[in-house]
């Protein structure tokens, strides 16, 4: 396996190292949800049905994405790939910071 002479180990530790992190992101990401639910329904004053809502519209999103960019994946060179899901996931946190109501955390999910 290492008998190739593209091989290069640093690279391909680097690139392990970085897959790592992109998958405790997304671990992280998928969790945060449910750690700040109290404070985030007493803050927006939202009901369980909104709450729920908002939840299952990200987990739902979150599969259909999944499958998604399974099809894309045999098309398109993985880096790529990797970059557009790291720039997009950075890019819509902002407006998840920045929401005022329900309906704008449910369009931002």
């Amino acid at each position: 396996m290492t008998d190739s002479p593209g091989f290069r180990p640093l690279t391909a530790w680097a690139m392990t190292a970085m897959l790592t992190a992109l998958a405790l992101i997304n671990f992280l990401d998928k969790i945060v949800l449910g750690l700040v639910a109290v404070p985030l329904v007493a803050e927006l004053h939202l009901s369980a049905q909104q709450f729920g809502l908002i939840a299952g519209s990200f987990f739902w999103l979150f599969s259909i994405s999944t499958v998604a960019v399974g099809f894309l994946s045999n098309r398109v060179r993985t880096r790529w790939i990797l970059l557009a899901m790291g720039i997009s996931w950075a890019v819509i946190q902002v407006p998840q910071a920045l929401t005022q109501s329900a309906a704008a955390l449910l369009i931002s999910a």
